[in-house]
């Protein structure tokens, strides 16, 4: 089964997460490079779950990027690609 980040629906009055963004005021209040996560929590699953680590930390780099794009202007919320 494939995630799309773009399709990731949160319990708010907004829908979809990518147009919450719209709402942010400080783009650069969160240093991106600072947000690390290790994944060694998942290895200590049972096995038949290690198959989704690879693609748990696709999905998080590719948030990542996507905040990186946001806090260099781009407005995720009218890009078709990213709501």
């Amino acid at each position: 089964m494939t995630v799309r980040l773009d399709q990731i629906k949160t319990h708010s009055f907004i829908e979809k997460e990518s147009r919450l963004l719209q709402y942010v005021h400080n783009r650069n209040l969160v240093d991106i490079e600072k947000a690390e996560m290790s994944f060694d929590l998942y290895k200590m699953d049972v096995l038949e779950n290690h198959i989704r680590i690879p693609e748990l930390e696709r999905l998080y780099e590719r948030k990542r990027e996507n905040l990186r794009l946001f806090q260099g202007g781009r407005d995720l919320w009218k890009d078709k690609r990213y709501y």
